[in-house]
């Protein structure tokens, strides 16, 4: 049985983005614009624009999608060694993120569509499609069109962006390297990254410390790692199942013990999660 799922969630791959764009050529850049810069609106949009595009491209040759976490469930990572603090959960069906920096500005957005295409022709490819708004609470926005790839396309994978004040800056007069690809990055299956296998493993003395809903225990998962296809699907309709009725819950009333939704209907981390693990330790 064939499955075209890929055994990493999209809780997960928030970590590694963040991780991946962070120790690539663009290290300095993102430093400097993303959380130092300030005056120089226009470059930080032009980062956050690269920042989001940078997510689809080990996606190349890959014939997956993400798993879908269901609601509240949860992912954490903490690797003192990188500065990394990480804490996700799955907290609503519309999927919006953002993220603010330390001078109080956000930027919010959705993802493109993301397909599995030509199954039945099998020379098989996953399409990112669609149009993205970055929406900024400062001067600028800006909106990424994601070109629908065909299988006869010879120029695929092409993004075209423009901010919300186009008047401002005329991109002929100087050209920036925003972000480049690390080719040099070995292949693994799915092309993940070893940073990206790595963060669906239980270390030792992880599993005593980690919440019941944490990603890495959702058994599907695992199947789908250890190649289990068809574990892992009737795993997937279980859980499914399960999720349906939490939606139900969700129509009752339900709301997220950490994240509390602000008046711009974004969720906002309350606190607690890591003062209730260190109670583990």
């Amino acid at each position: 049985m064939t499955s075209f799922k890929q055994f990493l969630s999209i809780l997960k791959i928030s970590l590694r983005q963040r991780n991946e764009f962070h120790i690539c050529s663009f290290e300095v850049q993102l430093n400097s614009n993303l959380y130092s810069c300030r005056g120089n609106d226009l470059m930080r949009i032009l980062s956050i624009a690269a920042f989001v595009v940078s997510g689809y491209a080990s996606t190349e040759g890959r014939q997956c999608k993400l798993v879908n976490p269901l609601l509240g469930e949860t992912y954490e990572a903490d690797y003192p060694d990188k500065g990394l603090h990480f804490f996700s959960e799955k907290l609503d069906p519309v999927g919006v993120l953002t993220l603010q920096f330390e001078d109080g500005e956000t930027f919010q957005w959705i993802k493109v569509t993301t397909s599995i295409c030509n199954i039945i022709l099998r020379k098989i490819y996953c399409d990112h499609y669609g149009t993205m708004r970055i929406k900024g609470s400062g001067n600028y926005s800006c909106k990424l069109k994601f070109k629908e790839q065909s299988i006869i396309d010879r120029n695929p994978h092409q993004v075209h962006g423009s901010n919300n004040n186009p008047k401002v800056y005329d991109p002929m007069t100087e050209v920036v390297l925003l972000w480049e690809r690390d080719k040099s990055a070995t292949k693994t299956r799915y092309n993940f990254t070893p940073f990206a296998i790595s963060s669906n493993e239980i270390t030792h003395g992880l599993r005593e410390k980690l919440p019941p809903n944490d990603s890495r225990l959702r058994p599907d998962q695992r199947h789908l790692e250890n190649g289990e296809c068809e574990l892992a699907n009737a795993e997937k309709l279980r859980l499914e199942q399960l999720q349906r009725q939490a939606g139900k819950l969700q129509e009752r009333g339900w709301r997220p013990q950490l994240f509390k939704m602000d008046e711009n209907d974004s969720f906002d981390y309350v606190g607690g999660y890591w003062e209730t693990r260190e109670k583990k330790d």
